[in-house]
């Protein structure tokens, strides 16, 4: 992967359409059937290189995807992602889920 993260977009109309990059680029990931766990700033990445045409906008960061569908816990041993980005509900136990990942993004 090429970029940077979002925050550093070269304008608000180039970061808004990073974001919504990203957020298809989650949707993706959900209809494979895996949970990133861990959206937070960073992961959020821009690619506004003329000469590199990779994807405009993209998520990294993939080390704590699991299966949305599983038949046990995760495996990790607490709470996985960056606190200050998760959602509340994941912050309070409950099992991670789609929508928690998209609560991070705002």
């Amino acid at each position: 992967d090429s970029g940077k993260p979002i925050y550093k977009a070269s304008s608000g109309a180039a970061l808004l359409a990073a974001l919504e990059g990203c957020i298809k680029g989650h949707k993706s990931l959900r209809e494979a059937g895996l949970l990133h766990r861990d959206i937070s700033i960073n992961i959020l990445t821009i690619n506004e290189d003329d000469n590199n045409p990779s994807w405009p906008s993209f998520l990294v960061d993939l080390d704590l995807a699991i299966k949305e569908q599983r038949e046990g816990v995760s495996g990790a041993r607490g709470k996985t992602g960056t606190r200050a980005f998760m959602a509340i509900g994941a912050l309070l136990g409950e099992q991670h889920s789609f929508m928690h990942d998209l609560e991070s993004f705002f």
